[in-house]
């Protein structure tokens, strides 16, 4: 069990409110599929697989475990963004806890928590701002180049080679085309997440990605500092 701030504690999972459950917790603009099953898909492994289902995934060795550890946060703060109005849930409880949680894990109630004291951290803060976003991965980074160059993310239901299965994949395509390797969901969710990117077209199997014209077209040398930042 993991806890966070004082008795009582909220109960953030299936044996409490369910809405803060990663099981439970579904993202609407991420096919409406729950935090889970994004996070345990995105996990990769020494032989290759990935893309598995949370049952065969849970609990087995990554080989991208900084990557899924830093897309499980971005997860939760796109669900309440999604769900606003459970913030004065959040902000109302003096504790979160999580029965299953282990230190060294990912757990809802860390990151819950994290969202919670960020709320009390920045009372008066209504918009993302260029100038305030933390220091952005190098993915992130070269992500933003390429998307200064009218470059996008695509986000689409692919079959995987290894499962045979369908699943949700996001690939980073130059202004010409081409698929920038080694950059994929993980990064168009840190971007996504800071609001640096919003979809400009989607249908029932993909979504289209590019740089938000209110953070970005308008501050092109704040992305450039952005871009330069870490």
């Amino acid at each position: 069990m993991l806890q966070h701030g004082t008795a009582p504690f909220l109960e953030c999972s299936s044996r409490g409110d369910r809405r803060f459950s990663a099981f439970a917790a579904r993202i609407k603009g991420l096919g409406n599929r729950s935090i889970e099953e994004i996070y345990q898909a995105a996990k990769r492994f020494e032989d290759g697989s990935t893309g598995l289902t949370w049952r065969e995934a849970k609990g087995k060795r990554v080989v991208n475990a900084e990557e899924v550890r830093a897309l499980y946060s971005v997860l939760w703060d796109e669900y309440i963004a999604e769900n606003p109005h459970l913030l004065s849930i959040l902000t109302s409880a003096t504790g979160l806890q999580d029965l299953f949680g282990q230190a060294g894990h990912a757990c809802q109630a860390t990151k819950l928590w994290r969202i919670r004291c960020s709320l009390f951290a920045s009372p008066h803060k209504k918009e993302v701002n260029m100038a305030d976003l933390p220091a952005l991965s190098s993915m992130a980074r070269k992500a933003l180049e390429v998307l200064k160059e009218v470059g996008e993310f695509r986000y689409a239901l692919e079959m995987s080679s290894y499962t045979r299965r369908e699943q949700f994949k996001a690939h980073l395509k130059t202004a010409s085309g081409r698929t920038v390797r080694g950059i994929g969901i993980s990064t168009m969710y840190e971007l996504k997440g800071h609001g640096l990117i919003v979809p400009t077209n989607s249908t029932s199997i993909s979504t289209y990605y590019r740089l938000n014209p209110s953070h970005c077209s308008n501050h092109a040398g704040e992305i450039n500092n952005c871009a330069s930042q870490g």
